[in-house]
């Protein structure tokens, strides 16, 4: 899914991430709110971190993602 992102100009770039932000969102907000996060705060930081992904997609961060690097995490 990672690659798919990455790959400017693919069709399957739009769809990819839109995928991403469905499978990521529930996860990073459940940690927001066990961080200690109150609702709408958690959902505003997990918002915002998408945002700043998005805003990173442009400068093909996405692109530069190697598995054999690790996990997602570790980026």
């Amino acid at each position: 899914m990672i690659q798919r992102v990455g790959t400017a100009g693919s069709s399957q770039q739009q769809p990819a991430l839109e995928e991403f932000c469905r499978a990521y969102w529930q996860p990073l907000y459940c940690f927001a709110r066990i961080r200690g996060n109150k609702v709408h705060d958690a959902q505003d930081r997990v918002q915002g971190f998408f945002s700043h992904l998005l805003d990173d997609q442009k400068e093909k961060k996405f692109a530069r993602l190697n598995a054999e690097h690790g996990k997602l995490r570790s980026w």
